[in-house]
């Protein structure tokens, strides 16, 4: 018979190892992963191993595998819990073996979730993932929908607390006393009108109600005290009598008009200070010699400039001050450059720095040798002449130190012994700074140097 449990042929005699061994009694066809079963009262059988992923059925009394087990009709049992079977049949039905398992049937719906995200139901829809929270938002339900994240002044308005960057809380009621260590008091009641103290972690206490003159002072060592009178004056440290006597005062800002003070930080040096009600004090600077301070009538008096020498202050109702520097009366008035230079017809005098402004005046001269020699003419005495150079036999350019106002200066010369030389401006080379002088022999034609040679220029500077 197939699978019976038998005897091993150890041949016409056993031996107490033989008899003993593993190998006395084997299953008929026995492999590895059978199981042994009582096929009867009296005999054993052997149950071969089943497929991958088959169960142990019992059918007609005696096991066997199987890959579709059958569940009872109303129920099946094992020592600790029962199941009740999945349909009227007692058969489990998986209606779909691919695909999205739906939440119908006991999945998700979904084939992926965002990493991170929180999931939402959808009633038999597939189960939904928010998008990943960001630094400091939360989930907030509206009471209708799916809840959404919200941070910053939506979330804050959301929950209560106010829109701004400040906690707003319309309402608290705690059991106990909010510890300092957690942001409280520490205290339940405090002494009305009584200045707060505080004790680093313990609770916050509150002084007796100041009296009248009293001030809060330190000793920096513990809790300030309340003090008054010449005790106070002690410990602020500006006497101890009635009269204030205070060594050195700093103030954060300018003490100002209205406070006995200047209303001002600094003050001009050599200022004449200047008061403007209860503006702060202005100043006007008087650094400067012979100026003198004079009021116009209507702001603040203003400097006025030294005059020239031997001028009088006179008044002049044009003026801002009402008065100006003029020259003393009874003496003629000085004439200006444009006067002088047009010779002009007015009362008045030229001074000698202007002297060489008028049209008969020479505006330049020198007197110079050397010529010949290549490196320029040696001026011997000059007025109003650079230099002079040495372009070659006969040529001369002559720089002024001031230039004419146009190149039409008329520039002539003489020489020494030479009678039959000549000077003259060569026709190309003039202008306002420059002039180019050529020295020739009358009855040739012939440049010629002459030493030593003399100059003189006119025209409009």
């Amino acid at each position: 018979m197939a699978n019976e449990l038998k005897h091993g042929d150890q041949g016409c005699s056993l031996t107490k190892a033989e008899f003993e061994g593993v190998g006395l009694h084997v299953f008929n066809s026995q492999a590895t992963g059978d199981i042994v079963y009582a096929a009867s009262s009296s005999q054993l059988s052997r149950l071969g191993i089943g497929s991958s992923n088959a169960l142990l059925e019992v059918a007609s009394g005696i096991p066997g595998w199987t890959t579709s087990p059958t569940i009872g009709a109303t129920a099946w049992a094992n020592a600790n819990h029962a199941h009740a079977a999945s349909n009227s049949g007692g058969t489990i039905a998986i209606t779909a073996t691919t695909g999205t398992l739906a939440v119908g049937n006991g999945g998700t719906g979904a084939t992926t979730f965002t990493d991170g995200g929180v999931l939402l139901g959808s009633g038999s829809g597939a189960i939904t993932a928010l998008a990943v929270l960001t630094d400091g938002q939360m989930i907030v339900g509206d009471g209708s929908g799916d809840p959404v994240a919200e941070s910053g002044a939506t979330l804050r308005t959301s929950i209560g607390v106010g829109t701004g960057d400040t906690l707003s809380i319309s309402g608290l009621t705690l059991s106990t006393d909010l510890s300092v260590a957690n942001g409280g008091t520490g205290a339940s009641t405090f002494t009305d009108g009584g200045v707060l103290l505080g004790s680093g972690t313990s609770a916050i206490t509150a002084m007796a109600v100041l009296t009248d003159g009293q001030m809060i002072v330190g000793d920096g060592s513990g809790d300030p005290v309340a003090e008054s009178g010449a005790t106070l004056r002690t410990s602020i440290g500006v006497g101890t009598g009635d009269t204030l006597s205070i060594s050195g005062l700093t103030l954060s800002t300018d003490l100002s008009v209205a406070n006995g003070g200047t209303g001002a930080s600094s003050l001009t040096a050599n200022g004449v200070l200047i008061g403007n009600g209860t503006s702060a004090i202005g100043a006007v600077d008087m650094s400067t010699k012979g100026h003198v301070l004079i009021g116009d009538g209507s702001g603040n008096p203003q400097m006025l400039a030294v005059g020239c020498n031997d001028q009088i202050l006179t008044a002049c109702s044009g003026e801002t001050t009402g008065v100006k520097w003029a020259a003393a009366a009874g003496g003629p008035a000085q004439a200006t450059q444009a006067e002088a230079e047009a010779e002009s017809d007015v009362d008045k005098y030229i001074p000698p720095d202007l002297i060489r402004h008028s049209p008969g005046v020479a505006k330049a001269w020198a007197f110079a040798s050397g010529w010949g020699g290549g490196s320029g003419q040696t001026i011997a005495d000059s007025f109003n002449i650079t230099s002079m150079s040495d372009d070659g036999t006969g040529l001369t350019t002559v720089t002024w130190a001031d230039d004419f106002a146009t190149a039409d200066a008329y520039v002539n010369g003489g020489w020494g012994s030479e009678g039959r030389l000549i000077c003259q401006i060569t026709d190309t080379s003039q202008a306002v700074g420059t002039s180019q002088l050529v020295v020739f022999i009358s009855d040739s034609g012939a440049r010629s140097d002459a030493n030593p040679i003399m100059i003189v220029a006119f025209g409009d500077q």
